[in-house]
């Protein structure tokens, strides 16, 4: 199979398909090689994974690029780190060089959310917090992102730093979603005053009041049976609201996932993807 083959399972998230297409032996690109030990990752074969790091170390070290060789570094860290988690041992033992909310959200995108969640922990600093929470959320755990919401002192999303911004607005669109327009609204609203280059929260914000609006008026037909006049006004108005929705949703403001992490929302979720 060729390597564009190999890379377009690799994004589909087909994994295991993706690992069946290797040969036995070590990959000699280094694209190709952290794509091959990531498919080991996600298909849960750690132990062989960290060999092939050792490996790779061992016969080309020297001649690696020092981006390449931290991602082996970091992928060794997890490795560890996830063989500790499944040992059932209550805490990892950190790598203060190596934990870092970069390692976190690596660690997230192969799929290992309880040593993401551990080391999050043990870091016990709460912008690895959010960024475990940004990080569930974007590779499309929408529902384990709400959990570690609970995790989390919602006050400290008034905050100003970007960290506290990013969750804010992953709070916010969850609500959007669950239908809690008018609970969403004001918090897209501050994100919008307050970080103007946030174009995408001033649109969030459109979306909940015109949906809040909509809502308002299909609650009125079923209410009041207005007469047809009425009717037909009412119809106008929800065509319009429903025209300035679809132009709203044409920003992009809301967040999409990839085919290979759509597989990870929630079995109820229309996924958007990219």
């Amino acid at each position: 199979m060729q390597y564009d083959d190999i890379k377009t399972l690799y994004r589909l998230g087909e994994y295991k398909n993706a690992l069946s297409t290797f040969s036995a032996a070590l990959p000699q690109d280094e694209e190709l090689c952290l794509i091959y030990l990531e498919c080991l990752f996600h298909c849960g074969k750690i132990q062989t994974a960290l060999q092939v790091i050792r490996d790779w170390k061992s016969e080309r070290g020297q001649q690696s690029s020092e981006p390449f060789l931290v991602s082996l570094e970091e992928l060794s860290f997890l490795g560890q780190a996830c063989l500790e988690t499944g040992s059932g041992k209550t805490r990892i033992p950190v790598d203060a060089r190596l934990l870092n909310q970069g390692v976190i959200r690596r660690a997230v995108g192969l799929g290992l959310l309880e040593a993401a969640r551990k080391l999050a922990v043990e870091a016990d600093n709460t912008y690895f917090w959010c960024e475990f929470i940004q990080s569930l959320y974007e590779e499309g755990y929408t529902e384990k992102a709400k959990a570690g919401l609970s995790g989390l002192d919602l006050s400290l999303l008034a905050g100003d730093r970007p960290s506290f911004r990013n969750v804010a607005f992953i709070f916010a669109e969850i609500l959007h979603d669950e239908g809690r327009f008018e609970e969403a609204a004001p918090i897209f609203e501050r994100l919008a005053e307050g970080s103007p280059e946030m174009a995408r929260a001033r649109f969030a914000a459109c979306s909940c009041y015109l949906q809040t609006t909509m809502n308002h008026l299909l609650g009125r037909v079923e209410l009041y049976r207005p007469g047809e006049e009425e009717q037909r006004k009412i119809e106008q108005y929800l065509n319009n609201i429903t025209e300035a929705l679809r132009i709203i949703d044409s920003t992009n403001w809301h967040t999409v996932w990839s085919v290979a992490q759509s597989r990870n929302l929630p079995a109820s979720t229309s996924g958007t993807l990219q």
